[in-house]
């Protein structure tokens, strides 16, 4: 049980009943880390639902549609990197 509004005497009983799907897709490419310059670029897009007990499909609290990241460095020296993500 929890208590959603700060009440030690008022709790609410929460069921653990529903449905959930999830469909995506994610495409990375990556160059040689052990070039001078490197890169690693990776989008994704997703889809998450959740169906309740009144059977009405809503997105999900973290649903995020569509996600890229872009990395990009540079060697210095041996043990020395500088990077910077987009």
């Amino acid at each position: 049980m929890i208590d959603p509004f700060g009440q030690p005497i008022l709790y609410m009983p929460m069921v653990s009943a529903g449905r959930g799907k999830v469909t995506g897709v994610e495409v990375q490419y990556d160059t040689d880390l052990h070039r001078r310059i490197f890169a690693q670029i990776n989008a994704s897009s997703s889809n998450v639902q959740h169906q309740a007990l009144d059977g009405v499909w809503r997105r999900a609290n973290f649903d995020m549609p569509v996600m890229a990241n872009i990395l990009a460095g540079v060697n210095l020296t041996r043990r020395q990197i500088l990077t910077r993500s987009v």
